[in-house]
């Protein structure tokens, strides 16, 4: 009885060493995560993301995301690894491609399959066209460099560096981080910014960085998402609305209105004004005014001009 139950035991055993086996892991880290961005004189953005990466096990893609949300475009994207540029379209080792969604372009790349533990470095570099917050008192870069959702990898090291394209006076410098705890330091005369990880980021983590200087540095403009985001910031109250009236001696009413409007929190880029078709024969000769500066017509909203739609319809009041 007692052999009977040996040999059918030790098949048991056996079985059970054999699924308990530790079965080997693939991980990958970012060993850096460094951001380079090239302030241009006419408000553009060079972009340049660096990523050394140690890989553990077969690997053989990788993949960036790059937020549409608060930028105009983002064109002339490239990847390289070292040395090797990688051309767009194709598949196997060496290319990339580039897909979008209305808030995110994605980039995805091939490169050789990793076995072991390697250490390769990516590069992937794009330019930004309107990616710049403007204002009166100053524009406003403001970027996450280091995602906070990175697909679970950590990073044990970043630095991010922000050249503008003119030196700055201190007190015309505005710098701030937000979320992973950074130190920075300020060289060539204001003009290159560096910020430094203190720690390694969890994934969940983010590196964003605030830098803000003198308008007159760049050509930018303020873009319609900046006016779209900035609305919906703004609280602002009417302080007064005066109208006169004249009668004419052709029986013609011109009519001048006066909109006084105070801002208390954000920026009030556009007006508008509904005139009621009831009791009209037509209305002409409209024009806008802030102070003395005069608007210019336009078929198209611009700064400082005014665009006229008339939607009539078949209805008479005669």
């Amino acid at each position: 009885m007692c052999k009977r139950c040996l040999i059918f035991l030790l098949p048991t055993l056996l079985l059970l060493s054999l699924a308990a086996a530790p079965q080997p892991q693939n991980s990958v880290t970012y060993e850096r995560y460094d951001v380079d961005i090239d302030v241009q004189a006419d408000g553009s953005l060079h972009v340049a993301e660096t990523y050394q990466m140690r890989f553990e096990g077969e690997f053989h893609t990788g993949f960036a995301e790059i937020p549409l949300d608060y930028v105009t475009d983002v064109v002339d994207v490239q990847v390289r690894e070292g040395d090797w540029v990688y051309t767009e379209g194709g598949s196997g080792p060496g290319t990339f491609s580039v897909d979008r969604e209305w808030d995110t372009m994605y980039v995805e790349w091939e490169y050789e399959p990793t076995s072991g533990i390697e250490v390769h470095i990516f590069t992937v570099e794009y330019r930004v066209l309107g990616g710049l917050w403007v204002y009166p008192d100053g524009d406003l870069l403001s970027w996450i460099a280091v995602p906070a959702d990175r697909s679970g990898i950590p990073v044990e090291a970043s630095r991010v560096m922000v050249r503008l394209p003119a030196p700055v006076e201190p007190a015309d410098l505005m710098v701030a981080p937000w979320g992973a705890e950074t130190t920075h330091t300020v060289a060539d005369e204001g003009q290159t910014i560096v910020f430094k990880a203190v720690a390694p980021l969890p994934d969940g983590v983010a590196l964003e960085v605030e830098v803000g200087f003198p308008s007159d540095l760049t050509s930018a403009t303020v873009q319609d998402w900046q006016r779209a985001s900035d609305a919906m910031e703004t609280v602002y109250r009417w302080q007064a609305l005066d109208v006169d009236l004249t009668i004419t001696p052709d029986g013609r009413l011109a009519v001048t209105e006066e909109h006084t409007l105070a801002v208390d929190e954000g920026y009030l880029y556009h007006g508008y004004r509904e005139i009621p078709w009831l009791y009209l024969d037509e209305i002409t000769d409209v024009g806008v005014w802030e102070g003395e500066r005069a608007f210019e017509f336009s078929t198209d909203p611009c700064d400082y001009c005014y665009v006229v739609e008339e939607d009539v319809g078949e209805w008479r009041w005669v």
